[in-house]
C-alpha cells in the first residue's frame, strides 16, 4: 500500500501519522511486547515533533557523574602535556562513584561516551610544607580526532616563604583548585595534570587530589 496513513489526522506527513482526539491522550500503545535477547537492540526515542527514531541501545544514555579521591598521585607514562605539567593518575580505591564507567584508572584518562556539556573540578592539597617554587594544577582536553592535549583551565603560582625571627613560614595557601565548563563530543578525553616545576614528578606523592565530572546537558 502506497502513500501515508492517518489515524485521527487527515493531513499526514509520515507513513503512519497518529493524532489523538485530545492532547491529554496517549496516541500509541503496544501490548504483550516480547523481551529481546538481540545484542544489537535499538532504543526508540521521540523527537520534539513526535517522530519516532532509533538510537543504538549499546550506547549509554546515562549522564556522567564521577568523583575520585587520591591520597597520592602517580605519574602516567605515555601522556605528554604542556610545559612541566605531569599527568596525575588515580587508583581504583579512590573512586567514590563513576555512574557511566568513563574514567580509566589504568590510563588516568576520562573518555566521554556521549556529546554534552560537562562541569569539571580538580583540586590538589599539600600534605606538608611547601618549598619555594611553582605549584599548579590543570585540566587538559584531547579531542577524539587529535593527538595532543590542550589546557582548558589551571591555577598556578609561585609559593612564597618569609623569614620571621629565623623561622621560614609559608605564606602561600597549600591548595590549588580549578574548574571549567566544557562541551565534549563522544570520544573526547580529559586528563588532570600537576606542575611542580623543575622538581618534577617526585612531589606528586606529597599531595592529596580529587576531581569530579558532572554532565549538565
Amino acid at each position: 500500500m502506497g502513500g501515508n496513513v492517518g489515524v485521527g489526522k487527515l493531513s499526514t506527513t509520515n507513513k503512519l501519522h497518529v493524532k489523538p482526539d485530545l492532547d491529554t491522550e496517549d496516541p500509541v500503545r503496544f501490548e504483550d511486547l516480547q523481551a529481546s535477547t538481540d545484542s544489537a537492540d535499538k532504543v526508540v526515542v521521540a523527537t520534539s515533533t513526535g517522530v519516532l527514531k532509533t538510537v543504538d541501545g549499546t550506547v549509554s544514555q546515562l549522564k556522567t557523574f564521577i568523583k575520585y579521591n587520591a591520597s597520592s598521585g602517580s605519574s602516567l607514562l605515555g601522556i605528554s602535556l604542556l610545559g612541566t605539567y605531569t599527568p596525575v593518575g588515580f587508583p581504583l580505591s579512590g573512586r567514590e562513584f563513576d555512574e557511566n564507567s568513563e574514567f580509566s584508572t589504568t590510563t588516568g584518562v576520562f573518555t566521554a561516551k556521549q556529546d554534552g556539556i560537562y562541569n569539571i573540578n580538580f583540586q590538589a592539597n599539600s600534605k606538608g610544607l611547601l618549598g619555594a617554587g611553582t605549584l599548579g594544577i590543570g585540566i587538559f582536553k584531547k579531542e577524539a580526532t587529535s593527538s595532543s592535549y590542550t589546557l582548558l583551565a589551571e591555577e598556578s603560582y609561585v609559593n612564597l616563604n618569609v623569614s620571621v625571627l629565623f623561622i621560614d613560614l609559608d605564606v602561600s595557601p597549600p591548595t590549588r583548585s580549578t574548574q571549567t565548563l566544557v562541551k565534549l563530543n563522544a570520544g573526547d578525553q580529559i586528563v588532570f595534570g600537576t606542575d611542580v616545576g623543575v622538581v618534577g614528578a617526585a612531589l606528586l606523592n606529597g599531595f592529596e587530589y580529587q576531581f569530579s565530572i558532572h554532565q549538565v546537558k
